[in-house]
């Protein structure tokens, strides 16, 4: 249930790491970056149920963790000087 929660907050960290460092890309590799973020998400959420139930916090788990608040940071301090050249929470009829 709690993956159901947080997996827009796991797509949304991984997406927008490339979209730190390049700009609009060709619509072939935005495809495939889009299912490799989609298939790396399905694996962390996985992860991320799993040690959920376990309660007992693994290695593993602390890295992806700690990986994904790095990015977050990262992506939040990058973002705020440049923005992305797709903005998630712009109007698109504007």
């Amino acid at each position: 249930m709690l993956s159901a929660i947080i997996i827009a907050w796991f797509i949304f960290i991984l997406f927008l790491t490339l979209a730190m460092f390049y700009g609009k890309r060709p619509d072939i590799v935005e495809i495939i970056y889009a299912q490799i973020i989609v298939y790396l998400t399905g694996i962390s959420i996985s992860i991320f149920e799993q040690e959920l139930k376990n309660l007992e916090y693994s290695k593993r788990f602390k890295v992806l963790i700690i990986v994904l608040f790095i990015f977050l940071v990262v992506e939040f301090t990058v973002f705020t000087f440049n923005l992305p050249w797709h903005d998630v929470f712009a109007d698109p009829y504007s």
